[in-house]
């Protein structure tokens, strides 16, 4: 075949198997699979399409030589050596998107903790620009940093409910992630307030916050980011009035494409809130009663 572009190739393959899919294409899968084992030629372009997208962890442990049990866990029964560790990297730097759902949680936690030894220079998925931590349990929350690398651009959390070890793992992001473009982490709650904000200290190049309050510190640090266009805050209950008056320059207000607070309904702002520092924002009716 004369000038082969293998980017062609993907383009043209993702016609097939759209990898940023909304609901699972077992055929297009099994297409896509069956243009793997083709050629050579195609061989990559294809595993690249198959593997943009995870909705859990299953697929690596089971290209890995693991296998499930009798619970239908994913789980390796022996020990991973090199050659074992090899094969996947080989697969994991393909992965673009990971979702670790409530849903798709059908590894043993021995996954996460084998997972955590990767000896291999660098991070797991290396190639990761899309994380979306969706799982509640307190076992898998420590590993968060695992999946979290130096291109990871879009990080989502929610868990249900907060706890020491989900607080640690959060604080300690970002040296992991350090070019974190977007983080949304909505209701998460009073409890894991200074968990979020010291996390957020750490990012230098956000675009995208969506968070609950943070302390002011990590207020001042997001409204001082000349990267920022979209701002979303909630508050579960009233915020102090320091924390409504952080005050966005009003010299660089206008780089926001989007600036939302969602309040209670029972709120009483300060009366030294201009409507003028709020020109951009999103007014929520009947929850920011008397802002503009």
């Amino acid at each position: 075949m004369h000038c082969w572009i293998p980017e062609v190739a993907r383009v043209i393959f993702e016609y097939v198997y759209d990898p940023i899919r909304e609901e699972e294409d077992i055929e297009g899968r099994l297409t896509m699979a069956g243009l793997a084992r083709t050629c050579r030629t195609f061989k990559d372009p294809a595993l690249d399409v198959l593997w943009a997208q995870l909705d859990s962890l299953d697929a690596l442990v089971l290209c890995s030589g693991g296998s499930r049990d009798r619970w239908d866990q994913s789980i390796w029964d022996h020990p991973l050596y090199d050659a074992d560790w090899r094969i996947l990297a080989r697969y994991a730097k393909r992965v673009r998107t990971l979702t670790i759902s409530p849903y798709s949680e059908t590894w043993h936690i021995s996954t996460m903790r084998i997972l955590n030894c990767f000896p291999l220079p660098g991070p797991l998925l290396p190639n990761l620009t899309k994380l979306s931590w969706l799982s509640n349990n307190e076992e898998y929350f420590p590993f968060l940093h695992c999946f979290c690398g130096p291109n990871l651009k879009t990080l989502k959390i929610s868990p249900v409910w907060w706890d020491v070890s989900k607080c640690v793992a959060v604080a300690s992001l970002a040296p992991s992630c350090p070019s974190l473009e977007e983080f949304l982490c909505p209701d998460a709650g009073e409890f894991s307030i200074h968990a979020i904000s010291e996390a957020i200290l750490g990012w230098n190049k956000l675009r995208m916050l969506q968070v609950d309050p943070m302390d002011e510190q990590a207020l001042a640090h997001a409204a001082s980011l000349q990267t920022l266009q979209e701002l979303h805050l909630s508050a579960s209950s009233d915020p102090g009035s320091s924390m409504l008056e952080f005050s966005i320059p009003q010299t660089s207000i206008s780089q926001f494409n989007a600036w939302k607070f969602t309040a209670p309904s029972t709120m009483t702002p300060s009366p030294n809130i201009s409507s003028r520092t709020y020109k951009h924002a999103w007014y929520i009716p009947g929850n920011l009663h008397g802002l503009c």
